[in-house]
C-alpha cells in the first residue's frame, strides 16, 4: 500500500469519526433537554428490482414501535417505481397503506391511504455520497380531513469504508401544507 492511499484512507477514517462523535454530542445534548423520553425502534424490510437500466419498482414494509418500543405504533407497506432521469436525478411515485391502532378505542385500527411523489438527487464528494429526497405526500383518511405534505430528507453515507458496512446520517424535516398544524 502507498503512502498516498494509505494517507487518505486516514483522512477519510478520521472524517468519519468526527461526524460520529459531533452526531452523538448532539443526540446528547438534545436528549438531555427532555423530561420524559420514549425509546422508538423504526424497522423496515423491502425489495428492490431493476426492471431496466433507468426503471425501478420497490415493495417494503415497516413497522413503527413506541412506548420504550412495546407498542405497535403504525404498520407502513409501500409500493412504487422510480425512473432514473440522469445520474443524479431521479424520481418516483409510490402507494403507501398506512394502519395503526385508534388510541381511543382500543379495539379498533385506523386506516390511511397515501401518495408521494419523490425527487432523489445525489452527489458523490471525497467517498462520500450526498442525497436529498424531497417527497409530496397526500394522505386520505376515512371520516377525515385529507393532509398533504412536504418532506425533505438529507443523509450523508459513507461508501468507501468497506463493502459490507456504509454507515450514514440522515435528518428529515416534514411540513405540513395548508389546514391546521395538528399532525396525527
Amino acid at each position: 500500500m502507498n503512502l498516498w492511499k494509505m494517507m487518505t484512507t486516514m483522512i477519510k477514517l478520521s472524517n468519519l469519526f468526527l461526524l460520529a462523535v459531533l452526531l452523538f454530542a448532539a443526540n446528547s445534548l438534545s436528549a438531555a433537554n427532555k423530561r420524559t423520553e420514549d425509546r422508538k425502534i423504526w424497522g423496515e424490510f423491502g425489495v428492490k428490482y431493476a426492471i431496466d437500466k433507468d426503471w425501478t419498482i420497490s415493495l417494503s414494509q415497516e413497522m413503527r414501535y413506541y412506548k420504550e418500543r412495546k407498542v405497535l405504533e403504525q404498520s407502513l407497506s409501500d409500493i412504487g417505481a422510480s425512473y432514473k432521469f440522469t445520474n443524479w436525478f431521479r424520481m418516483g411515485l409510490f402507494y403507501r397503506y398506512k394502519a395503526y391502532p385508534d388510541v381511543k378505542k382500543r379495539t379498533k385500527d385506523k386506516y390511511a391511504h397515501e401518495t408521494h411523489l419523490n425527487f432523489y438527487f445525489k452527489y458523490n464528494y471525497a467517498g462520500f455520497e450526498l442525497s436529498d429526497r424531497v417527497r409530496l405526500q397526500a394522505r386520505f383518511k376515512v371520516k377525515e380531513d385529507d393532509k398533504f405534505f412536504l418532506r425533505n430528507r438529507i443523509e450523508a453515507e459513507y461508501k468507501e469504508l468497506a463493502a459490507w458496512a456504509r454507515p450514514f446520517a440522515s435528518a428529515e424535516l416534514f411540513y405540513l401544507l395548508g389546514g391546521d398544524s395538528e399532525i396525527k
